[in-house]
């Protein structure tokens, strides 16, 4: 699975630790994000993670700014692109189960490096319903979101 990381300055060392722990679990991680001492506006963070997600079949994005609230508007703004802002341990969860996002947006100043790297790994933990029985309805309407 490939995997692309950004963010913006308020999110460069949770950033960083998240890249870091993927890395040791063995996924393919490409830093698309800025480093310390750099500034971006998160919009254009944000439309770079989601391009590359776009290009590429089965990749996430994980994007990190202050609030994780400006990415997620940002990256919704592409066709293909389904980024949810995660929160707590029950929408990193139902993020995929329910609605197959392909971006996690994150706060740093809201959550915080231990919280982000717990709800990653949930998120990841985590399987689409859309293909089971069960989840039929969700593979409805994620396909009335793609369209």
């Amino acid at each position: 699975m490939m995997i692309f990381l950004g963010c913006d300055h308020a999110g460069i060392d949770e950033k960083n630790s998240l890249k870091q722990m993927l890395l040791e679990n063995n996924l393919q991680v490409t830093d698309c994000g800025i480093q310390n001492g750099e500034k971006i506006d998160y919009p254009v963070i944000s439309q770079t993670v989601s391009d590359n997600v776009k290009k590429n079949n089965n990749a996430l994005g994980f994007i990190i700014c202050g609030t994780g609230i400006g990415v997620s508007i940002k990256a919704n703004r592409n066709k293909g692109i389904r980024a949810a802002l995660v929160y707590d341990e029950f929408s990193a969860v139902m993020a995929r189960e329910h609605n197959n996002a392909n971006v996690v947006c994150f706060g740093a100043r809201t959550l915080g490096e231990s919280k982000i790297l717990k709800y990653t790994n949930l998120f990841l933990q985590s399987e689409y319903l859309g293909t089971t029985d069960e989840g039929r309805r969700h593979d409805n309407r994620v396909k009335m979101l793609d369209n």
